[in-house]
């Protein structure tokens, strides 16, 4: 067993427990460890405090002899009584949990029959060998109670009831704790068994995109590609004639448009998990609005984005880092638009960049900061762990923020969480920096 006593007990709920029990009977009760350190104490006597366990002589012989007792306990027999260095009666009780002797309740610090002249000049003598106030030392001598043999044993007979519940209690502790650090361990696997679930069903969604989107893309790409060479040959016609060419100019526009967004969704779609190359971050967080900006424009949500185009390159996978991206600003949408069901100043979404070091070494990082909703703090260490979700029952996997915990991690980076319930909420990615292939160009 690796507890000491007081990881299983609460001492200052004890310590109230023995202060009454000294305040009713007069005799002194301390639990001491086996390491010699006084856990509590209550109802010393003063010659004690004032002499005996507060010079360190003293108190090194008293502590010694405490130990020495320990080696005088029997199997069935709850206590020993014994004579202390300095002339006083104690009784001592082991405390064994687990089959370990923890510590020791120790009670006493009387006489069992008044003392005489002979025990009067062993303290004199006492007081003089140690340097005490021997005129104090033998007023505080006066003070010491005389119990019977037999009331003082029916006192550690109650004691050793107390002990005894002492010893169930600490058993009790003991299990649950041990239980606790095995549900732990089982935490632990599952999570592990649950995030490796996870990216199965990520890599099986992928893969069924990717196949999708290629369909999708070439029934949508030829007519666009149609529409677009239409409407280019019409502003050469409007042109020619004079006419006002901004209608066909705005089709050719927006047919590039659409046709940029398809080709994006396939590059995200397709799965490249092993192939990183140096890339820009602001050229990836720009891929990404330019698929999601309309429907942020649409949710009555003003969009803030502070990022320079030259921050350092990173050594990425384009399209696992685009993925955190869209799962960081969807769950921002979703928390504004719950927050603020209609248009509000408040209602706004900022992403910033720039060049932070850490432990010497410098990273990129985005930060993406809403107004909205934020995460109750008690929830905020669990915000990735799989199936985790603070979404209503199906209005949310659990699976989005695991999954990204997982890539930026893969990718030496991290990923962290700053929220208030009710207030806000700034999600962090932090990602090492990359040194450039190829100074003269950016790739």
């Amino acid at each position: 067993m690796k507890y000491s006593f007081k990881e299983l007990f609460d001492l200052s709920k004890m310590q109230k427990l023995i202060n009454e029990f000294s305040r009713f009977t007069s005799i002194s009760l301390s639990i001491i460890s086996m390491d010699r350190d006084v856990l509590i104490c209550s109802g010393w006597q003063r010659i004690c405090s004032q002499f005996h366990m507060h010079d360190p002589q003293t108190r090194k012989e008293c502590l010694k002899s405490n130990t020495k007792i320990r080696r005088e306990f029997k199997k069935g027999v709850p206590f020993v009584i014994y004579n202390c260095p300095h002339g006083l009666v104690d009784a001592s009780f082991p405390i064994v949990i687990a089959g370990k002797h923890l510590a020791s309740l120790v009670s006493g610090q009387i006489f069992l029959e008044p003392p005489d002249k002979a025990k009067e000049k062993f303290f004199k003598e006492q007081a003089r060998k140690f340097g005490f106030d021997e005129a104090l030392y033998l007023k505080l001598f006066s003070e010491i109670p005389v119990f019977t043999e037999e009331k003082f044993r029916s006192v550690l007979f109650f004691l050793a009831q107390i002990v005894q519940i002492i010893t169930q209690l600490g058993t009790s502790r003991l299990n649950v704790l041990e239980a606790e650090k095995r549900l732990k361990v089982c935490e632990t696997k599952l999570k592990s068994s649950f995030k490796e679930s996870a990216e199965a069903l990520h890599i099986s969604y992928l893969a069924s995109l990717g196949e999708l989107s290629a369909g999708v893309v070439h029934e949508i790409n030829n007519p666009i590609a149609g529409i677009i060479s239409i409407a280019e040959i019409l502003v050469d016609q409007f042109h020619k004639l004079g006419g006002d060419k901004k209608i066909p100019e705005r089709i050719v526009h927006e047919g590039e448009r659409i046709a940029n967004i398809v080709k994006n969704m396939l590059s995200f779609a397709t799965d490249k998990k092993d192939e990183r190359n140096f890339v820009y971050i602001y050229d990836i967080l720009k891929l990404t609005l330019e698929l999601v900006e309309k429907q942020i424009i649409k949710d009555g949500i003003k969009l803030s984005v502070n990022i320079l185009s030259d921050l350092p390159g990173i050594n990425a996978c384009s399209q696992e880092i685009q993925q955190v991206f869209l799962n960081i600003i969807s769950n921002a949408r979703y928390a504004l638009k719950k927050k603020y069901p209609t248009p509000h100043e408040n209602k706004i979404f900022e992403i910033k960049g720039k060049v932070i070091i850490i432990e010497e070494k410098k990273y990129v990082r985005l930060i993406f900061y809403d107004r909205g909703l934020g995460i109750p703090r008690d929830f905020l260490d669990k915000v990735t762990d799989p199936f985790f979700s603070t979404k209503p029952r199906g209005e949310g996997t659990g699976l989005g923020l695991s999954i990204s915990h997982g890539i930026i991690e893969a990718h030496g980076g991290k990923l962290l969480f700053e929220s208030k319930e009710g207030e806000y909420t700034k999600v962090m990615v932090d990602l090492p920096i990359h040194k450039v292939p190829n100074p003269e160009e950016k790739l």
